[in-house]
Parts: structure tokens; sequence; C-alpha cells
């Protein structure tokens, strides 16, 4: 079924409904990752169907099933190149079929409905009206109107001046591309075409922000329908180009997932809000919310700032550093490459002028100027076989070289985010997320990486990381002190180690240890000595005769030195306090 989407009634009102045909479209792509398609909407009278049939002579135009307020298709002759073109159709003057999709339980297609809010008492023409301009002008590059009559003339253009919904790539607000494409066909009422063109030619010097082209085509119709569509092919061909040109240089050349994924973000915003202009669809928040990563922090990057100055680095290599790890933080894999600036202005400007900012004598400003333009010396490099992480580890390595050091436990200096978790053999400190990062998945264990080399000096570590999987929260084990009661915990825990048998052993089972005082003792020995609970266990009582000893009472005995004991010890007693508030200093 080609039918994309459709307005329904239901009992509670008036639904928009997503066939899921896009996602199906993108799913068969020969390589969807790496394929930018471009979006055309034919719209208008019945001339659209002739037209497509001789633009895409290999696509099933006419196929059966209902068509729904658009249909959508994918050209079969570009469906494996880097830009394939998807196109929609529709009747944009006949509500007939708007309507007749099957919503009915046993359909296996991949229905999506969006209630839609209603605002007063509004027909299907105005919600059909609202949700074209608000939903399918937002990633449509080219728009096709086919229009003969002047009735047909003033729909189109109550579409193209009705107000729609902005998209922006962080702060920055994105004009509008959409190019458009006026198509007369009819050469039975020349008057009436006549005027079309008139009131259109009138439109085009008003104040409008869209392209606007009139093809026409009433002296072609004796020809064969390729050739007579020949001009529209060549017509369309080149606002696909202009338009592509325009969205690469405003880094909105979508991938097709990325396309999905808005599209979905779009329908969803829209009927949550409908209506809401001020409400704009940020691209660049989009994109990150599906890629959970760290916050920036100035704090982490003060600490850099320090470690940097006490090496005795130049600012343009801590310039380079700290772009090379905004760098891997704005671009994971499978991020779409918005431009780097939009990133930087909108994720990192404020944390790297508050970093500088502490720094006596330095303009924050210059220096955050200077940063993103590295970061976009270093975004140039990337490509499918070079990755954000691969610049980064080449930093890290041209820094340390030069300046050695890199040396932290608070403060992971491979992303300049979070706080470390691991020491690698040769004292450099590495948190979870870089583990994954620079990390290699283990063969032999799920969840596990391997760290065969530090990614700052490459000294071999042959380091083995366990991970969380994504849907196991933390075990936490705490282990209270208490002397000699320490035994008692090591009790437990050896009745817990006989439960399991020989499957799985304590430290494989906690995530993180609590410990204190004689249970700190406890989960050292089973932690770092590999010992059992029941090793531990019969190790306990020798080290308790040994590290607690019974205190004698102060009434043992007669000599001097016990009698002086028991007097401070009643003197602690009665006094209020054994230091004097008022000289903190001569104690301290």
């Amino acid at each position: 079924m080609a039918a994309w989407l459709d307005i329904v009634t239901e009992a509670t009102g008036w639904n928009l409904v997503d066939t899921g045909r896009l996602e199906k479209l993108v799913e068969g792509l020969s390589h969807p990752e790496t394929q930018y398609p471009s979006l055309i909407w034919f719209a208008g009278n019945g001339n659209r169907i002739k037209a497509l049939q001789a633009l895409f002579p290999h696509n099933n135009i006419t196929r059966s099933g209902p068509a729904g307020l658009a249909r959508l298709h994918v050209s079969t002759e570009t469906a494996n190149r880097e830009n394939p073109v998807l196109f929609a159709e529709t009747n944009l003057f006949n509500d007939s079929e708007v309507g007749k999709t099957n919503l009915s339980p046993s359909s296996t297609e991949r229905f999506q409905r969006h209630h839609i809010l209603q605002k007063g008492t509004r027909s299907l023409a105005e919600i059909r009206q609202h949700v074209i301009t608000n939903v399918l002008f937002a990633w449509t590059q080219v728009l096709c109107f086919f229009v003969n009559a002047p009735s047909e003339m003033q729909k189109v253009l109550d579409l193209l001046e009705s107000p729609r919904r902005k998209v922006r790539i962080g702060s920055r607000s994105i004009p509008g591309f959409t190019r458009v494409i006026i198509v007369l066909t009819c050469n039975q009422h020349p008057e009436a075409s006549d005027a079309t063109a008139k009131v259109f030619s009138q439109y085009l010097n008003g104040d409008n922000q869209m392209q606007v082209t009139i093809l026409d085509l009433r002296n072609r119709l004796m020809l064969s329908p390729k050739a007579a569509f020949e001009p529209l092919r060549r017509v369309v061909l080149d606002q696909i180009q202009i338009s592509r040109t325009e969205h690469i240089q405003q880094g909105l050349s979508l991938s097709s997932l990325h396309l999905c994924s808005l599209w979905d973000r779009t329908l969803e915003q829209e009927m949550a809000r409908p209506g809401d202009l001020s409400l704009s669809l940020d691209c660049l928040q989009v994109a990150r919310e599906s890629h959970r990563m760290n916050l920036f922090s100035a704090d982490h990057l003060v600490r850099f700032l320090d470690h940097a100055d006490s090496l005795g680095c130049n600012t343009e290599s801590i310039h380079i550093f700290v772009a090379s790890a905004l760098l891997l933080n704005a671009y994971p894999p499978g991020m779409h490459c918005f431009r780097h600036e939009d990133v930087f202005d909108d994720l990192y400007r404020s944390q790297c002028w508050k970093a500088w900012n502490t720094r006596t004598g330095l303009d924050p400003s210059e220096n955050c100027n200077s940063i993103m333009a590295h970061m976009g010396h270093l975004s140039r490099e990337m490509s499918p076989a070079r990755s954000s992480a691969s610049i980064r580890r080449t930093a890290l390595n041209d820094f340390y070289h030069k300046w050695k050091g890199l040396y932290s436990t608070t403060t992971c200096f491979l992303c300049l985010c979070r706080s470390p978790e691991h020491m690698l053999p040769c004292h450099h400190a590495i948190c979870d997320t870089c583990v994954v990062i620079f990390g290699l998945p283990s063969q032999t264990a799920e969840y596990h990486f391997d760290i065969p080399h530090c990614p700052v000096c490459r000294h071999g570590s042959q380091l083995a990381i366990r991970q969380l999987p994504p849907t196991k929260p933390p075990v936490l084990l705490s282990l209270d002190g208490g002397g000699i009661r320490g035994i008692i915990q090591l009790g437990l825990l050896q009745s817990l180690e006989k439960r399991l048998g020989n499957k799985i052993s304590l430290p494989q089972i906690f995530d993180h240890w609590t410990c204190t005082s004689a249970g700190a003792l406890n989960g050292m020995d089973i932690v770092f000595n590999e010992s059992t609970a029941g090793q531990s266990f019969g190790k306990f009582p020798g080290f308790a005769r040994k590290a607690f000893h019974s205190r004698p009472s102060p009434l043992q005995g007669t000599s001097i030195i016990k009698c002086t004991r028991w007097l401070k010890c009643l003197a602690g007693f009665l006094a209020d306090g054994q230091y004097d508030g008022k000289k903190p200093g001569e104690r301290a």
C-alpha cells in the first residue's frame, strides 16, 4: 500500500494517521545510513498522474488502494544512489479519497494515530491545509503544483501564504529552502490559465519567502507524455540540485535514517501543540536525544587548564586538545554532521567561556573563537574512514609525546566530561564512556571491553573492563565496620557463595563496594586478593588477634601511667572541650 498519510474521523474526533510508509521505504534502501534523499511533493489536479508516469516510468503510480491525504514512493532508478528521490502525490482539490485508509485491528501495517486537537470547529479542508503546511512542508525540498482553474490557483496560494512551523539548529533559525513549481497544463480555457499565470506573477513580485517557478506546458499537450513533460523533468532536477546545495551549506543534508527521526518528532510536536508556531523544531536537540552523551563541564575543563599550566603548555596545544575533545563529544558514531559553528555555540561556548574566565589576563571570547576554529578544521578531517574518536586519539598521543603528563584522578582527560572510574597500569585514568569509545569489545564475554593499549601513551595494558548492560542498574554492596564483628558479614557472604556454587564470584555480582573499617579490609581481600568469602572467613580470626587487642581497664594496675590515663579520661568528661576556640591556629 502506497498510502502514507490520512485524516480519519473517529469517536474521539479527527486523527492523523501515519501508515509507516516512509520508514518502510527507508528500510528498503541499500544503505540508508549514507543515503541522503530529496523529497518532492506533487499536488494538484489529475494532470499530476500523467506527469508522474512520464517522470518515473518504472514506478507503479496508479496502483490500487486508498490514496488518503498523500501517497509516497521512492524512485526505483535512484533507490541505490547516494541521493535517492522520494516523491509524494496528493489530489489537492478533491477530498473524496481522504479518510479511506483501512484501520482494522487485523491490519499488519505499522499505523500510528495522532489525535488532532480541535480549536473550535474546523472543516476537513482546513485540517488538511494545516497538516500540509506544518508537517509536509517542513521536509519537502520541491513542491510541484498542477493548476488550471482560478479556484485551484486560489487554493495553492492559500497554502503558500499560510504560516508554518520553523526549523532551527540550536539557537539558529533555518530559512525555508522549499522550491515551488507551478505547472500550467490545461489549454481548453486559455483565459482562466492566463488569469492564473497573472496572479502568480503578482505573487512572485510580492513579499514571499519561497522560490516560485511557473512552467507553462499548455502548448505541449499534443506531444507524447515523455516529450510533453520533459521541461518539467529538467526543472525538477535543477530545483533538487539547488535545494540540495542549500541544505549542505546549512548543515541539513539529512540521511534517510535522520529524516525518519525528524519526521516522527515533527508529527509528535505538531499534534501535541497544533498551531503553536512559536514552538520550532530543534534538529540538534532531536539528534542528541538518541545519543546519551556526557555533558561538557567547565569544572573538568578548568582542571585540565590547571594541569596544562603546570606542564607549561602553549595556547595552541591547549586549544587543539580541547577542540578534539569537543569533536569527540559532538560527533559520536551515527550523529548527523551539523555545522561546527552551530554545535559549538549551542553546546560548548558557555562552558568554555566559564573555564577561561577563571584565568587572569586572558580573553574568554578570543579563546572560544580559536577553539571553534580548530574544531572546524578537525571536523573537515572526518570521513567514513576517520571518525572523531580516531582524531581524538591522535590529539591525545601528540599532546602526550610533546608535553607528557595527563595524569588525574578527578577528571578523565580523554573526554573532559566526567570523572574516571578505572586506572590503567601506566597510571592514566579512564571513564566508563571512554572505555566503550577507545576499547575493543571482548570476544569472550558480553559487555566486556579490552584495553590493549593506553589511548594516551600507547603503553600496553591488557586490561578487561566490565560494563553494565543497558537494562541493568548497578548493584551496590555495603560492608560496615565493627572490629571483630566483621566475621559476621563474612559468614553471610560465605552463605551467599554456597548458594551460588562455583558459577559466579562475588566481585562479578556487585558493581560497587562501599566499605569502612573491618568491612573495608574484608572487601579489599575479596576484590583485590581475589579471595573467596570462605578463605577470608578462615583468615579473619588470626588477623583479628593481631589487629584488635582488648584494652585494659584504667582501674587495673597501680602504675602512675595508668592512673594518669584514668585522670585524663575523667577530665575529658568534665571539660567542655579539649581545644581553645579562641586560638585554633595553635592546635593546628
